[in-house]
């Protein structure tokens, strides 16, 4: 017999990690369909570009709504909290200068993304990294309390009465299926994939619609693992790629930051963004990293020699360049929610989603239920119970 879950959540992307830990600490049952392990900060950065900062205001309710953490710190007891962004400049004796204190050309292709992280700076936010590492870990660990379903792809989205309630998946190198069924769906992001997994080609239609007029940017990733490497710079730091750009059409930045494992290792990370024209053309994108390696040399003395071992990673869907003014958050009885539009959008979409539940769950059992009347007498509020099959 399948067994009925509270919640499905499927994707391997913060949002999901967020859902699950939020519905799973309200006692709710959650499947979770992923293609791997929960999303380190490391690798949402890479992928996303996010660099983990959320002003105060927003920490506050985030964690308000994702209680029940077991151990995890809360972030405001963190030292280093407070997130800082500082720009290389080096035309000046200082060096490294405050984000508001220089004046700074960003390339077309780049610049709706770094104005919305100085807006960061112009309020307290606070540095999300160490907070979410910890989180991560927690659901990474064979105590994670999700039923997490790693390994498999989805093959079909079921509907009833035009509301998604089913979907099959198919085991990674096996021929074997599974049938999950779910109150309430979450897809994040693969929004090219999950119309053509609907029978129905009028409901596929609908869910297509719902991801129409989104157009995305390419990127890309660079992360060193450094021996003997003394760094002292906390903040999280914008370098431009050339120092005297002869043309405006040559401007472009990358940003990053340095971070010291638990293991005592230091690593760093850096991404930066792609022209359209650039996303198809391998040589302007090697281009673009040895330029990207050069300007880290320039900015810190022994980089280069430091360097243990490097990856380099490209996305061609980095980032939302652009979309529909509202975009949805859910179709098909189900919420649609994406990390690719940044942090603060991230935020406020699952803000939504939580105050929705949170809502319902205050509620009469009877309303709560869509019952006009109802015989339990039984408490409605939920304990936490076991999540294995």
């Amino acid at each position: 017999m399948e067994k009925q879950w509270d919640c499905c959540v499927v994707g391997n992307t913060v949002s999901a990690l967020w859902l699950s830990h939020w519905f799973w600490s309200r006692g709710k049952t959650v499947a979770w369909v992923s293609d791997g392990r929960p999303l380190s900060p490391s690798q949402a950065m890479l992928q996303s570009g996010w660099l983990w900062a959320l002003p105060e205001e927003n920490v506050n309710s985030l964690t308000k709504f994702l209680h029940g953490l077991h151990g995890i710190q809360n972030v405001l007891s963190l030292p280093d909290k407070y997130f800082e962004l500082v720009y290389f400049d080096a035309r000046s004796s200082r060096r490294f200068r405050k984000i508001e204190e220089v004046e700074i050309e960003w390339g077309e292709h780049e610049k709706k993304y770094f104005e919305e992280k100085q807006i960061l700076c112009k309020t307290l936010s606070l540095d999300l990294w160490a907070w979410h590492n910890d989180l991560q870990t927690f659901h990474s660990s064979q105590e994670s309390p999700h039923k997490s379903f790693q390994g498999y792809s989805v093959l079909e989205l079921e509907t009833k009465n035009k509301k998604l309630n089913k979907i099959r998946l198919t085991q990674l190198r096996s021929s074997n299926t599974l049938c999950l069924e779910a109150n309430d769906f979450f897809l994040c992001d693969d929004e090219e994939y999950w119309p053509s997994l609907l029978k129905n080609l009028d409901e596929s239609r609908v869910l297509a619609q719902a991801y129409k007029g989104f157009h995305y940017q390419g990127g890309f990733g660079l992360q060193f693992l450094h021996k003997n490497f003394n760094f002292n710079i906390s903040q999280v730091a914008i370098l431009p790629l050339v120092i005297n750009p002869s043309e405006k059409t040559s401007i472009s930045h990358i940003i990053g930051r340095f971070v010291r494992a638990a293991s005592g290792e230091t690593h760093s990370y850096w991404v930066g963004l792609l022209k359209d024209e650039e996303l198809e053309d391998n040589p302007e994108i090697l281009k673009k990293i040895k330029l990207a390696k050069k300007a880290l040399d320039r900015a810190f003395m022994g980089f280069s020699e430091s360097i243990q071992k490097e990856v380099v990673s490209f996305e061609p869907q980095m980032r939302v360049f652009s979309h529909p003014k509202n975009p949805p958050l859910e179709t098909l009885g189900s919420s649609i929610i994406t990390d690719k539009m940044g942090e603060l959008h991230c935020f406020s979409s699952l803000k939504k989603i939580f105050e929705k539940y949170t809502a319902v769950e205050s509620l009469p059992e009877t309303l709560a239920n869509g019952n006009g009347a109802s015989d339990s007498k039984e408490s409605s509020v939920c304990q936490h119970s076991p999540l294995a099959v």
